[in-house]
């Protein structure tokens, strides 16, 4: 099943369950990616695009949170938590800190790295290494401390 179709059925279902906030969110997340559709001209995405909507989307709540928490709106920030969870359930299993690290710990091998001159060496690979399984900023992090 593509994901684009999941999204479509857990819909229906939060229709019929009569989850507001989980319709509302897929309703907003099938909104994005016919608009996506519509800007490449095509009528099916790749489970690929879809991901990066929902990536895009995931963005857009932490962004809201971080405005939403300094303003003490407690409200909306169980709002977006509850949406940004609900998002989260598209994406796929992200890899545990100790499993990073050990791939940072190979990539500095295989390149040499040894510095945090060397940082974009090792940051290329990783993120063509974890595309989709790991934020970006969590595998920075691993490696700044690593080439410190």
């Amino acid at each position: 099943m593509l994901l684009k179709e999941r999204v479509i059925q857990d819909m229906q279902n939060s229709l019929k369950k009569g989850d507001k906030i989980r319709l509302s969110t897929m309703r907003l997340l099938l909104s994005e990616i016919k608009n996506l559709e519509k800007e490449k001209r095509i009528s099916d995405l790749s489970d690929d695009d879809v991901l990066s909507v929902v990536r895009r989307e995931i963005k857009r709540r932490d962004q809201a949170l971080e405005e939403f928490r300094k303003t003490d709106r407690k409200d909306l920030v169980d709002k977006e938590e509850r949406e940004r969870q609900i998002l989260e359930e598209y994406l796929p299993v992200q890899l545990s800190q100790e499993e990073l690290e050990a791939m940072v710990r190979r990539v500095m091998q295989e390149t040499g790295a040894s510095s945090s001159r060397e940082m974009g060496k090792v940051m290329g690979r990783m993120m063509q290494e974890v595309k989709g399984k790991a934020d970006g900023k969590r595998v920075r992090q691993i490696v700044e401390s690593l080439l410190s």
